[in-house]
């Protein structure tokens, strides 16, 4: 009988290991070349599939543009995924911070198209540290205009397929494939296996009918600003807010735009290709009153700001009232200030679409470029790099939006509302890490009186030296 025992134990053994090592084989084995396949497939969803040149990651010899403090190895792993996995070269700065400048080669890409890059990846690493993946849009002449990165899942356990979706920067022509490091392990892992861009077709603009699109959810809390005022007559309709005055003259289809705190005074005249007739109130609370008739929409806000919604093509001239000191353009987005207040106007393109603001200049333009201008002038073209630059002009020059149905501009005051602009200069702050000690915030008192407390890895490394003193618990990670 003992014997027996015995023999059965160890025939059971023996299946033991005998199943142990066939499910480790198992585990280890290269995949089916259809379960590969599958992994590697990239879902068009009906748009075009992009990838960039000679960046091949199933084989050896893809063109990465380090800068000499990590290296991707290629590797093919148990299962057969060909891959690249990142390895730190410099181990003299560590927790490891690094950015690429991307792939050597570029992708076109169309302005204000919808795009999804499309990752096969495997990652490992500690949730303090970051991976951002994604394209650095730049224009015509080589210049990054926008990086457009997500944030990638730590801990993928296998290969996954992580998608996510960005808009082209209207400005953009080309992209390359980049990533950032922030406090990233050189036992961390981030394995690539293939990157895919799949550019989607533009999307459709949807028309506001009469009465929506001038709207927003949310209110001002407890900021003093409310719609203080609505008066309406036979030719005209007025709507009065905390900082803003809008005059509606319907006879001659005239918005007229004035500032009511600091300095009260006209602004802005705005000439409508469509008209205002029969324009009348449908919506006024404390926080909103809009506007409309068959052809337009008009909603203003407890803030001051006016959102112009065409049902029809529609031109709007701008006459600016006052000179400005600083004012800008770019890409149709205005911003005219001088010592006293100013305005603004924002176009709202639907993104994904491939429109582009339609805006033309007209009179006191200064087309010279960068640099200074004759007196009078105003200089809309040194939109970038001389932030320093004052323009001094005269008033009266002109601008026109061109919009559609679908499309929405908005015109807001500045100031809104009243604000302690003298004990503003007075105010200094600081910025806390998650990671510092609350009971060491007194060590601050002698730098800033507000801490503000922000969640984000980066803003310790690049925020907090650029805005304010750099101090006590912060020099052990600056």
């Amino acid at each position: 009988m003992r014997f027996l025992d015995t023999l059965w134990r160890n025939i059971f053994l023996i299946s033991l290991l005998y199943l142990s090592m066939h499910l480790k084989v198992s585990i280890g084995r290269e995949l089916a070349p259809e379960v590969k396949e599958k992994l590697f497939t990239v879902d068009a969803q009906g748009g075009k599939i992009i990838r960039f040149p000679g960046f091949d990651l199933r084989h050896e010899g893809a063109k990465w543009d380090g800068t000499g403090r990590w290296a991707f190895d290629y590797q093919v792993d148990p299962k057969g995924i060909s891959h690249y996995r990142l390895r730190i070269t410099d181990r003299r700065y560590l927790p490891f911070r690094d950015w690429s400048p991307g792939t050597p080669e570029t992708i076109e890409v169309l302005p204000n198209r919808d795009y999804i890059i499309s990752v096969l990846l495997d990652t490992d690493f500690e949730r303090a540290a970051e991976i951002n993946l994604g394209l650095k849009m730049i224009d015509h002449s080589g210049a990054q205009v926008v990086w457009n990165l997500n944030g990638l899942p730590n801990k993928t356990k296998g290969w996954t397929r992580w998608e996510w979706k960005v808009t082209a920067d209207p400005r953009a022509t080309h992209a390359v494939f980049q990533f950032l490091l922030l406090s990233f392990s050189v036992d961390g892992i981030l394995k690539l296996a293939d990157v895919a861009v799949i550019e989607l077709p533009p999307k459709k603009l949807k028309p506001y009918h009469k009465g929506t699109g001038a709207t927003f959810r949310g209110g001002p809390g407890n900021l003093p600003m409310k719609i203080e005022n609505v008066t309406s007559k036979s030719k005209s309709i007025t709507v009065d807010t905390t900082g803003a005055s809008y005059i509606f003259d319907l006879d001659n289809s005239m918005i007229s735009q004035a500032q009511r705190i600091e300095t009260p005074r006209t602004l802005s005249q705005w000439k409508s290709s469509l008209s205002l007739d029969k324009l009348e109130v449908i919506l006024k609370t404390s926080n909103e009153c809009v506007l409309a008739n068959d052809k337009v929409t008009f909603g203003i806000q407890c803030d001051g700001l006016l959102m112009i919604v065409p049902h029809e093509n529609l031109i709007l001239r701008l006459t600016s009232q006052i000179g400005g000191k600083w004012n800008r353009l770019a890409q149709g987005h205005l911003l005219a200030l001088d010592d006293y207040g100013g305005f603004s106007v924002n176009p709202d393109i639907p993104f994904g679409t491939g429109r582009r603001v339609r805006v033309h200049v007209g009179k006191h333009y200064s087309g010279l470029g960068y640099g200074r201008i004759n007196p009078g002038q105003v200089d809309f073209m040194n939109t970038a790099g001389n932030v320093k630059f004052i323009s001094c002009a005269d008033k009266g020059w002109l601008i026109d939006w061109h919009l559609v149905p679908g499309e929405r501009l908005g015109i807001s005051v500045c100031p809104p509302r009243p604000f302690p602009w003298k004990e503003s200069f007075e105010q200094r702050f600081t910025i806390v890490h998650r990671s510092v000690d609350p009971s060491t915030y007194r060590e601050l008192a002698p730098y800033a009186d507000t801490l503000i407390l922000w969640n984000f890895t980066m803003v310790i490394q690049f925020w907090q030296g650029t805005y304010t003193l750099r101090c006590g618990p912060f020099q052990e990670m600056c």
